[in-house]
């Protein structure tokens, strides 16, 4: 027998919410102003694209294009890192270095650097990579994670779990609103800085109260 393919759409409700999110952090990051630096620049450049990377996501589960839908969760980390960096740890040259189009340190270097900032003393990001950075990149780079979701029985044929395809959105929403935080963070005008703090926390909340009930969002949506 075949195997069963359990392609599925994503529920309508979860899509409504997943775009309202989407939604609601482009106009929120609309709000803030900053100085116009290079390190503000090229920063906030680099968390624009991981919101954009992030909607990108939902656009193609919602069309079932689920293997560039997963492809992609590397490269929003990525971008999320990279404008941690270029705000909180890259020195005037390395900045300049970098919108030269210099190469910047390895992922490692940046998350050592960061994982040093007073910010992620206590949530240091490099335990995210290592627990799951090999699965991204063999997401992007078309490895067996990926591969085994096509081959078949029957042929060569798009078999995901919709409760996969869930923790994917959920995960690039989650670093696009990090990444939101982080525009906030070079803001020049406190009082809207901390309205969108305040925002976000609520936003938060109301997305993600605790890990269990995220688990039972992905499950029950």
């Amino acid at each position: 027998m075949p195997n069963e393919i359990i392609v599925r759409t994503v529920p309508e409700k979860a899509l409504d919410d997943f775009k309202w999110v989407i939604g609601w952090i482009a106009t929120t990051t609309g709000k803030i102003g900053m100085p116009a630096t290079d390190r503000n620049r090229s920063a906030a450049a680099c968390f624009a694209i991981a919101q954009e990377h992030h909607e990108a996501i939902v656009r193609l589960a919602e069309h079932q294009l689920f293997a560039s839908s997963f492809a992609l969760l590397r490269v929003v980390f990525e971008a999320y890192i990279r404008g941690l960096w270029l705000s909180l740890c890259a020195t005037d040259k390395e900045v300049c270095r970098f919108i030269a189009l210099k190469e910047p340190p390895k992922l490692d270097e940046l998350l050592k650097a960061i994982d040093n900032h007073d910010m992620f003393a206590e949530t240091p990001l490099s335990g995210y990579k290592a627990d799951n950075y090999k699965q991204l990149c063999a997401f992007t780079h078309t490895g067996g994670q990926q591969i085994m979701r096509w081959i078949q029985e029957a042929g060569i044929e798009p078999n995901y779990h919709i409760e996969d395809v869930m923790k994917v959105i959920a995960t690039s929403e989650q670093l696009s609103l990090l990444s939101l935080l982080g525009v906030t963070s070079m803001s020049n005008e406190p009082e809207v800085a901390v309205s969108v703090i305040e925002e976000f926390v609520r936003v938060r909340d109301e997305l993600y109260p605790t890990r269990s009930e995220l688990e039972s969002r992905v499950k029950g949506a």
